[in-house]
């Protein structure tokens, strides 16, 4: 399983806070575009896997985000 990072920049609860995503190399990625939905559906960490879509080994999650036009609330 690919292993993902933040970086923070700005004083938390700033407007200038920003958090970025990057890769296992160290790359900036989109959270959105370049993070699958899959875990793997094998117990990790003493969590189980969820019940769900199984496409071969993942186990495959489905997500619905509803933000109004022109909002982040969510980010």
């Amino acid at each position: 399983m690919a292993h993902y990072g933040m970086e923070q920049r700005g004083r938390p609860n700033s407007p200038d806070y920003r958090l970025y995503f990057k890769n296992a190399d160290g790359k900036y990625i989109s959270p959105f575009h370049d993070i699958p939905l899959f875990a793997g559906s094998k117990e990790d960490k003493e969590i189980p896997a969820k019940r769900s879509k199984t496409t071969g080994t993942d186990v495959l999650f489905n997500m619905i985000v509803e933000v109004p036009c022109w909002m982040n609330a969510k980010l």
